[in-house]
């Protein structure tokens, strides 16, 4: 039996979430057989806001796509936007905005891999699940490059 007396709970918490943007593209129809056999694009770029000590935003854009050849099959974008609270006082901005960037991903990526799946399914493609990933690695391959703008998910 899990004994809730024992949870101790983290100081910051995501408060509530929020689709920023949410844009589709479907160009052609394809066989669902030869759609399961065609490599995705995927792109990920998260960032991060301390207002104060106390509250802060995170970020996440995806994008995903499918090519077949040079031609373009369908193109998603999502941008989540998370509200996080601070309740520790001894926590400075800088540490805040630090946690707000490393977690971003983690804490909205479930949120993204709904939308997918959910979108996929209504544009009557096969929905391909997100795959599960490696936080801390995926956090430094972005940090070394990427398309998605940070700016580009707070622009429309």
């Amino acid at each position: 039996m899990f004994n809730w007396e024992n949870i101790i709970f983290h100081p910051i918490q995501l408060v509530k979430t929020e689709l920023v943007k949410l844009r589709t593209e479907k160009l052609k129809d394809m066989e669902p057989f030869k759609f399961r056999n065609i490599p995705f694009l995927l792109e990920v770029k998260s960032w991060s806001e301390a207002i104060d000590n106390e509250n802060g935003n995170m970020y996440v854009a995806l994008r995903l796509g499918v090519k077949e050849g040079d031609e373009k099959i369908f193109e998603l974008e999502v941008v989540y936007k998370g509200n996080c609270i601070n309740n520790d006082v001894a926590i400075s901005k800088d540490d805040f905005q630090k946690f707000l960037e490393i977690q971003s991903v983690r804490f909205l990526w479930p949120y993204l891999r709904e939308v997918v799946s959910d979108v996929m399914s209504k544009m009557g493609l096969i929905p391909q699940p997100l795959p599960t990933i490696d936080i801390l690695n995926t956090l430094k391959k972005n940090m070394n490059g990427g398309e998605i703008d940070k700016d580009e998910g707070t622009s429309e």
